[in-house]
């Protein structure tokens, strides 16, 4: 709305959106001027100008509040590197490190996952359940967002808001998990027409239940500042 409608830059933008993300009273009130004044010179009324700006404002008296729940894992080579930093994503959430067995390197074959698996969703479940108890997390006002269907499993006990993300999910033996959690989800985010067939057909999801986003990817993070016949000459092709 504010590049669209108000003509602000991407630097702009943001810096409404850190207004709105973090609370900030006084930036918000200095962005709503900019807001309607940029508005109103596109032709846009000043009243429908304020009405718009009021449908944003809410968020910065009741911001959402995001933590990112990861399995702890030995991850050699990058205990010392910031996930932030690392990924180029801007700090406004919490990462949090739920306890579980890495035996990578220990345990044969798929056995050292397996076990993780397994350590991580009980620590889900106790840490879902200490934060219910401690009013840090409200199952009635919370959403959780997943991006394996099998992180689905013990959380959908406690019956929360639930989405999931889905790149993949299981038609073998593992089968029993969809059959369990997928009714339990409140809506799926697909990434390709295929899975949106497969899902309805298969598991018996309704359309209206899925939204299509095909995955994304930032090309200027693979760019190699090389022309194609350049790039061709250094593999001698």
């Amino acid at each position: 709305i504010a590049r669209e409608l108000a003509g602000f830059s991407y630097s702009q933008a943001d810096v409404l959106r850190k207004a709105i993300g973090k609370k900030i009273k006084e930036l918000l009130d200095e962005q709503k001027e900019k807001f309607v004044e940029g508005m109103m010179a596109n032709g846009i009324q000043k009243a429908t100008a304020e009405q718009l700006f009021h449908f944003v404002e809410p968020f910065a008296k009741y911001g959402f509040k995001v933590e990112l729940w990861v399995p702890w894992r030995q991850n050699r080579g990058f205990s010392d590197i910031d996930p932030f930093e690392y990924h180029g994503i801007q700090r406004n959430f919490v990462i949090r490190s739920l306890p579980s067995l890495d035996l990578t390197g220990i345990l044969p074959g798929k056995i050292f996952f397996f076990v993780m698996l397994v350590s991580f969703q009980l620590s889900l479940f106790f840490s879902l359940l200490k934060s219910n108890f401690l009013r840090k997390f409200d199952f009635k006002n919370s959403l959780l967002y997943f991006h394996d269907v099998r992180d689905v499993v013990t959380p959908s006990i406690f019956g929360p808001p639930m989405f999931l993300e889905v790149h993949d999910f299981y038609k073998s033996s593992a089968k029993w998990i969809n059959r369990r959690v997928f009714p339990m989800i409140s809506g799926f985010i697909v990434t390709n027409h295929l899975k949106i067939d497969v899902l309805g057909k298969d598991f018996g999801v309704p359309k209206e239940k899925m939204l299509y986003q095909p995955n994304a990817v930032d090309i200027k993070m693979f760019s190699l500042g090389l022309s194609r016949d350049e790039a061709r000459g250094k593999l001698g092709l």
